[in-house]
């Protein structure tokens, strides 16, 4: 069901940060924040490291939400009816909720195995540009 983009939800205040320094790791990536039913926010290709002699991965959903309090075990993050309704005909596949673009980068590193901060990595400064809806012009 497609909806009326006037009826569509607002993407989170966070949502282009975290995008952005998704991208900046290197991971192809799509902008379903417009998608609605609950769908998450970000769909990204994560690789994994493999001896196989092509690309080993899987398709990671992203939920960007912004954090109102420190978000601890006994926090529960706020769902629509729908985002209910979605993370239970979804559930066994992967996804990580970002509060932050440093807490995306960090949930992927620990994911997909890539090396945590080193010397030479900075801290994620996002680049003002949205993840494209489409293959690269």
């Amino acid at each position: 069901m497609i909806r009326h983009p006037a009826t569509q939800g607002r993407a989170d205040s966070n949502h282009r940060a975290i995008a952005d320094a998704i991208r900046l790791l290197g991971y192809p990536g799509m902008d379903l924040s417009h998608a609605g039913n609950g769908v998450e926010d970000l769909l990204v290709g994560a690789r994994v490291p493999s001896a196989k002699p092509w690309p080993s991965g899987y398709w990671l959903l992203v939920e960007c939400k912004v954090a109102r309090y420190k978000l601890t075990a006994s926090t529960a993050v706020r769902y629509t009816k729908a985002q209910i309704e979605w993370r239970k005909q979804t559930q066994g596949w992967p996804r990580i909720i970002a509060t932050s673009a440093q807490n995306a980068v960090d949930q992927i590193r620990t994911l997909t195995g890539s090396p945590t901060k080193s010397a030479s990595s900075a801290p994620c400064s996002p680049v003002p540009r949205p993840m494209r809806n489409g293959p690269k012009a």
